[in-house]
């Protein structure tokens, strides 16, 4: 079983980071292989420009850094997205490679094709966390509503998330009373759902 972390923070190891490693280890302590994109790493993404090619195709013709990044999302059986908000979204970073993930919304319903044609009955579920400096629980709603539609468009179930608000300093989450057990947890619990077993 394979978890894949999909870090959409600038900053390396700062609040949401620390939210998703804290996740991939309890994924980890239940078995699962894990691993992790950070996608300001990947610093010569190109924006979907929609030139409708994978209406036709169903993939993506632009040849830079999401070919790699597209193997890595389609090995995954669990999917965990964090971000920092802002201006009420994901950060650009994250933002480019869920655009890039056109390809698969026009293979899913508009080829109409299975994403796995080899296992049509494959079970996917994914977690969504995030991090916001001001305390208003309306700054995570666009966000929320993006991360849905990539699972959505990658057959991957929303199992759960997890929002912290006030978060101004990299470190702020540590002070977060049981935030750090909270997110361990749900990495063990999304291994626990995908393997089918019963969980407290």
């Amino acid at each position: 079983m394979y978890i894949l972390g999909l870090s959409g923070s600038p900053r390396r190891h700062a609040n949401s980071e620390t939210l998703l490693d804290q996740v991939l280890s309890g994924a980890s302590e239940a078995g699962a292989e894990t691993g992790k994109i950070i996608a300001s790493g990947f610093q010569n993404l190109r924006p979907c420009v929609n030139c409708g090619d994978c209406l036709k195709t169903g993939r993506c013709r632009v040849q830079d850094e999401m070919q790699e990044i597209y193997p890595m999302l389609d090995r995954a059986d669990g999917l965990v997205v964090a971000s920092p908000i802002y201006f009420m979204g994901v950060s650009a970073f994250l933002k480019i490679i869920i655009d890039r993930c056109q390809c698969y919304w026009s293979r899913k319903y508009v080829l109409k094709e299975p994403l796995f044609p080899e296992d049509p009955k494959r079970i996917r579920k994914g977690l969504f966390l995030a991090t916001a400096g001001h305390d208003k629980p309306v700054v995570f709603q666009g966000a929320r509503m993006t991360v849905r539609a990539l699972f959505d468009v990658l057959d991957v179930s929303y199992l759960g998330e997890y929002f912290a608000t006030r978060m101004e300093k990299p470190r702020d989450i540590l002070d977060v009373e049981g935030a750090m057990s909270s997110v361990h947890d749900m990495g063990k619990r999304l291994v626990e759902e995908l393997k089918g077993l019963p969980h407290e």
